[in-house]
């Protein structure tokens, strides 16, 4: 110990001595002080005088003077710290060698060269190149060879492992001699001495480095002895396998045919099957590809039916014949010409430009191309056909019929049948008076006699009779078939994409046979949402019912992300049972707020659901507080309920229903609430100061704003406070004191104290002599007998529980309601 007291302040970098000679010590050198138990050692950036010097950085600990010290040289403690470097610096040499060594064995594919702590080397292949060696040996063969290096990595790895565990020693012990070093600042002697078992544990940690680097040569030589091993046996079953070809060339197959060679390829697939169908991996997507069986199930409708996407489109632009107007399925439109909007009906709007669009002046000008769409204004509008024949000048009553491929399809044309025409001829019978030839006949004075026109002469009278079944009705024309009679409906055209079928079920299923194998995951039809980008599927979501042949059955939804180069598939599974699926913020989960419970006033007796829930602030009930969260656990509504609150002040506190009844908030201990006495007791904290020997003071947070004075040896004023507390865990008024003990137990002092008419106490302190302990353990010190007032010893301190005037505090800070 060195000579004088020390006194050191809170966060300055000022010492100053009495009785001490600072000035022998240098720049650099360590102070080691001890207060409360706790080791400080302390850096000398300059000394001013015999009795003051300046540290590198401000004290940390709490205010103290009279401080007993020790003078540590920086010599001693550089010299200390270099030679662990050294001894550490060794062991990871040794270990970076060894991790280099086997990253060659497990990453190079050729031979590699290890080279061990001495300096000597070792050539060989690399665990790499002998898996290359046995993929061209029998595979039976191959498997046993490389069980075996298996298990010889197995034991390299655990040598390894031994390897990091040795290490891990080295560094414990690295850092126990660190630690030894550092309390060596005790005193010169104490220095000198932890200097010494810092040495020792260097050597010891130069032992455990040397068994690491023996473990880590033992590891290596018997990774060499397995390369090596197995190295013979992949040659010895090449050279079987090479004898076995040569001397039966005909059952020998080449890897370079890739099976090509094998003699009956059908008879070996059926081998390699079992008896089992063949696994196929994803659907038929080219020509040529073998459909999975799901496919064929959902191909019922032929090829052009159902796919496994489910309905692939609603046959947007389809028309149709619908009894009536009185009723017309919000999906689809009449065909009467009219004008609609392409927002309204983006996806008809679709379809029209696909198969086409003309101005709507050439629409309403001529009426043999209103049975085709148009632009409508050009911008906001378009127009539909006119089947039904609504629009002014449309022809009516149309039905549909295929173009013959002359590219005539949209337009419009009246309906007939073939005309009747022929002419009858005679002569001398005279023109037939006016007024007798009506309807399709018709009278000339030319004839023709047997097809051939004839000459007249003067003579002659010519009359000829000609038949046009034209000119009795606008129905016979010159066509070549005839219409057939027609029923009336109305026309409509498929305007949407929605599925609408009100008070009806939609299914979409897969159909399997018995007797799927156990455990074999079945899958019904998919109802599908997608967007497509020109044509290509970036993004799907498809609702499914999965079922486990012998397991459970689960409803899904997939979600699919396509935008990137691979697609991204993630399955919500809905939970088995009957139940409510939640949404973000349900019983305050997700959300940022927990759930108020209901009442008036809000009352936490009525947060009974498992959930995070949250007082609303001032007049709550039944919390600790009503401003922090709350947790409930719940068995049943009714009862067996549980629940957790955070106070205002960071403790934490919980209570349970049983039976219908809740009990007391019991709130649980921590360092907020509880103190540590000068013994390492933890009690209650409530209002606790801490008395150092000359008069220093620690207090807590319910304590804050006393203050503690030493007037006389032995003599300490607390003022500040309502005299003691009467917490009967510290004994009541009178137990509100702890001294501090011997290494065996026993006081070191007799105390006393006196409650002012203001509240201050007056604590008091004696030499305490256990005059029935042995010699060494009665407490002697020179100059006091026993009862004579002394300073609290250094190092040690008295707590004493104090009562506190009231603290006004923000009530949503820390006003606590426990009502029950």
């Amino acid at each position: 110990m060195s000579a004088g007291t020390l006194a050191l302040t809170n966060k300055s970098d000022a010492v100053k001595g009495t009785g001490t000679t600072f000035t022998t010590m240098k720049t650099g050198d360590f102070i080691v002080v001890s207060i409360g138990g706790t080791p400080y050692t302390l850096t000398v950036k300059s000394i001013v005088s015999d009795t003051q010097l300046t540290l590198i950085s401000k004290f940390t600990g709490p205010t103290q003077s009279g401080l007993a010290w020790y003078e540590v040289p920086r010599e001693a403690q550089s010299l200390i710290t270099a030679a662990l470097a050294t001894q550490i610096t060794e062991a990871l040499r040794g270990q970076n060698l060894d991790k280099d060594n086997w990253q060659q064995v497990f990453s190079v594919s050729d031979d590699i060269t290890v080279t061990l702590k001495d300096g000597s080397q070792f050539t060989g292949p690399s665990w790499l190149k002998i898996v290359d060696l046995l993929k061209t040996v029998d595979l039976v063969q191959a498997q046993k060879i490389a069980d075996q290096i298996r298990q010889s990595q197995n034991a390299v790895a655990a040598d390894k492992q031994t390897v990091a565990s040795d290490r891990q020693e080295v560094e414990s012990k690295a850092s126990e001699a660190t630690a030894a070093a550092q309390a060596a600042a005790e005193s010169q002697q104490a220095a000198a001495m932890s200097a010494t078992e810092a040495g020792k544990q260097a050597t010891i940690a130069t032992e455990q480095a040397e068994r690491a680097e023996r473990a880590a040569d033992d590891a290596e030589q018997r990774g060499a002895a397995q390369v090596t091993l197995a190295t013979e046996q992949a040659e010895r079953a090449r050279e079987e396998a090479d004898r076995a070809a040569a001397s039966n060339p005909a059952n020998a197959l080449l890897k370079a045919e890739n099976l090509a060679d094998v003699e009956n390829k059908g008879q070996a697939l059926l081998n390699l099957l079992d008896g089992k169908p063949l696994p196929l991996s994803a659907p038929a997507v080219n020509p040529n590809d073998a459909p999975t069986l799901q496919q064929v199930q959902n191909m019922s409708g032929g090829a052009t039916g159902p796919t496994q996407s489910g309905v692939m489109n609603f046959g947007i632009g389809a028309k149709s014949l619908r009894d009536s107007r009185n009723y017309i399925p919000s999906y689809e439109v009449a065909a009467d010409g009219q004008l609609l909007n392409r927002a309204d009906w983006p996806d008809l709007w679709a379809y029209a430009q696909m198969v086409g669009v003309i101005m709507d002046s050439v629409w309403r000008g001529d009426i043999g191309q209103r049975a085709k769409y148009s632009d409508g204004d050009g911008s906001t509008t378009f127009r539909v056909p006119d089947l039904n024949g609504v629009q002014l000048n449309s022809i009516s009553s149309l039905y549909g019929r295929g173009d013959g491929g002359a590219g005539v399809a949209g337009t419009v044309q009246t309906g007939g049948v073939p005309n009747i025409s022929g002419v009858i001829s005679s002569k001398n019978i005279g023109a037939f008076p006016a007024g007798y030839v009506n309807g399709p006949f018709v009278s000339s004075d030319a004839y023709l006699y047997q097809g051939v026109a004839e000459k007249l002469t003067s003579a002659t009278t010519a009359t000829m009779l000609s038949f046009d079944a034209s000119r009795s009705s606008s129905v016979y024309k010159g066509i070549s078939e005839v219409r057939p009679n027609s029923f009336f409906n109305v026309w409509v055209i498929r305007a949407s994409g929605a599925f609408l079928a009100a008070n009806t079920s939609f299914g979409v299923m897969n159909s399997y046979a018995s007797g799927q194998p156990d455990q074999s995951l079945l899958e019904g039809g998919r109802v599908q949402s997608e967007i497509r980008i020109e044509g290509a599927v970036v993004a799907k979501a498809a609702l499914v019912v999965k079922a486990r042949v012998g397991g459970t059955v689960r409803g899904a939804i997939d979600i699919t992300d396509s935008r990137g180069s691979t697609s991204v598939t993630q399955t919500l599974t809905l939970p088995e049972g009957d139940g409510v699926i939640m949404k973000w913020g349900d019983y305050g989960i997700g959300s940022a707020q927990g759930v108020i419970p209901s009442g008036s006033p809000i009352n936490a007796n009525n947060a009974t659901y498992n959930g995070f829930y949250t007082g609303n602030g001032a007049g709550g009930i039944n919390f600790i507080n009503e401003y922090m969260p709350l947790l409930v656990l719940s068995r049943n509504d009714g009862g067996n309920i549980g629940q957790i609150q955070v106070g205002g002040t960071g403790t934490l506190g919980s209570r349970a229903k049983l039976s219908g009844s809740w009990t007391p908030w019991r709130v649980s201990w921590s360092d907020g609430n509880t103190t540590v006495d000068s013994n390492g007791f933890i009690k209650r904290a409530s209002p606790v100061v801490k008395i150092f020997t000359n008069g220093n003071f620690e207090t807590n947070e319910e304590s804050e704003g006393v203050i503690v004075t030493r007037q006389a040896e032995g003599v300490y004023l607390i003022e500040g406070c309502l005299g003691l507390n009467s917490d009967g865990g510290w004994g009541g008024p009178d137990g509100g004191f702890e001294i501090p003990v011997d290494r065996n137990k026993q006081p070191l002092l007799w105390l006393d104290y006196e409650v002012n008419a203001d509240g201050a106490v007056l604590v008091k302190t004696y030499h305490r002599v256990n005059e029935s302990a042995p010699s060494f353990a009665q407490n002697l010190i020179e100059g006091k007998k026993n009862g004579d007032p002394v300073d609290i010893p250094a190092l040690v301190y008295v707590s004493v529980r104090l009562q506190m005037p009231e603290k006004v505090t923000p009530i949503n800070e820390s006003q606590i309601s426990v009502h029950v």
